[in-house]
């Protein structure tokens, strides 16, 4: 006897995918920038890699984590994809980590935390928190590496609609004691580093409320690269763990389990190249 479930369940089948086919639009080799405000942002891990590669450097970026963006080849060379960027943590959830990050890679020489801004944007959090885990977390990177240098960040502000009078407080009141706390964590064998994301960042910077577009990449990876500069010259191999929230992860397109086909309630992701479709 025929059942028609059967029947039924292969007709819905074949109009699922007829629907798909129909629906996902496969404009190859058409990348669509990260600052629509689509969703999707920029870290700045690929501009300070460029800057990087420019200068001469002898580096290797280390973390367990990878996107699956897409990102020219610079100069014939392969984007280093690798850091320790975690979208939606705050300060605690990176000091938590912290030790399984180092057991799995070998001793950084720099690590560039980027850090604090979720802890004070969840409900108004007052900075003596974070500035807590951040001094917690500078010390275990001391005692995983009495020589590393840490980049500790001033953060940029959020956009105007989103930086209310409490915050604006507290994240200026965070910025001045990441400035005290670099200063009195600072050894004679490790240097801890405030750098200030802050002062000269533009609301035109960021690709939502609070995540950077490309402007806001490059101005962020600058800031970071003239760090560098000054501490390290060219010719010295050094390995740099980008650690962190959103903002060192970045969040750009990533292949979906069909290549090439989409819902067309969404936008299509990817292609073979693994770029973002109109």
């Amino acid at each position: 006897m025929n059942n028609p479930f059967n029947k039924y369940s292969t007709l819905l089948i074949v109009a699922f995918f007829s629907i798909i086919s129909f629906s996902c639009k496969k404009n190859k080799g058409v990348e669509e920038n990260n600052d629509d405000g689509g969703g999707f942002f920029e870290s700045y891990r690929y501009e300070l890699w460029k800057n990087l590669v420019d200068s001469g450097y002898n580096f290797d970026f280390v973390g367990r984590q990878k996107d699956y963006g897409t990102y020219a080849e610079y100069l014939g060379e392969e984007f280093d994809n690798d850091h320790e960027g975690q979208g939606g943590f705050e300060s605690e959830d990176v000091l938590d980590n912290i030790d399984d990050v180092l057991l799995a890679i070998s001793n950084p020489d720099i690590v560039i935390l980027s850090v604090g801004g979720n802890d004070l944007l969840d409900g108004g959090n007052p900075p003596s928190e974070p500035i807590s885990n951040i001094i917690q977390l500078v010390g275990k990177l001391q005692t995983h590496n009495s020589n590393i240098t840490v980049f500790l960040e001033q953060i940029a502000p959020a956009n105007n609609a989103t930086m209310t009078t409490a915050l604006t407080t507290n994240i200026n009141d965070f910025n001045s004691q990441i400035v005290l706390i670099a200063d009195s964590l600072t050894t004679i064998s490790s240097k801890i580093i405030a750098l200030d994301m802050n002062s000269d960042f533009y609301e035109s910077y960021l690709a939502d409320d609070v995540h950077y577009n490309a402007d806001g990449a490059k101005f962020v990876a600058d800031i970071y690269f003239a760090g560098i500069q000054g501490e390290y010259p060219a010719n010295v191999p050094i390995k740099i763990l980008p650690l962190g929230d959103s903002r060192v992860e970045g969040n750009r397109p990533w292949k979906y389990l069909f290549t090439n086909y989409c819902f067309g309630w969404t936008n299509c992701y990817i292609n073979e190249q693994n770029t973002y479709l109109k």
